[in-house]
């Protein structure tokens, strides 16, 4: 109920309450192994970029191996990858962390990543 009702937020609440909060509470909802592969697809949708170390701690972590915990972070990553610089959508530093960061779980994981890049769609 309270992932839908931040989503709702989101969505509907013309910024009555600040994105940045919105994006906390939700983070919050990662501690919630049964929830996180929605979770992740949601901040990747709000432009999270600040939980990217985190993903990378929850997708090694056995709570949470889980393979579809394991490809919404590649989806996570690859979304970053694509963001906009110009457009203020992520920082050049970010940029450069998704970018390594999926680097190494190609090496890691290529399966996993080779999966989540198959049925990606932009």
């Amino acid at each position: 109920a309270a992932m839908q009702a931040l989503r709702f937020m989101w969505t509907y609440g013309k910024g009555q309450i600040d994105a940045d909060q919105l994006r906390g509470a939700m983070r919050l909802l990662l501690d919630r192994p049964n929830l996180a592969d929605l979770v992740i697809v949601d901040l990747a949708r709000w432009n999270d970029w600040q939980v990217m170390d985190r993903l990378m701690t929850i997708y090694e972590s056995e709570d949470y191996d889980v393979p579809s915990i394991k490809r919404a972070i590649v989806r996570f990553l690859m979304i970053a990858e694509k963001a906009n610089v110009e457009a203020g959508d992520i920082t050049e530093n970010q940029l450069a962390m998704a970018q390594k960061h999926l680097a190494h779980l190609r090496e890691i994981d290529p399966k996993t990543v080779s999966k989540a890049e198959k049925y990606f769609f932009d």
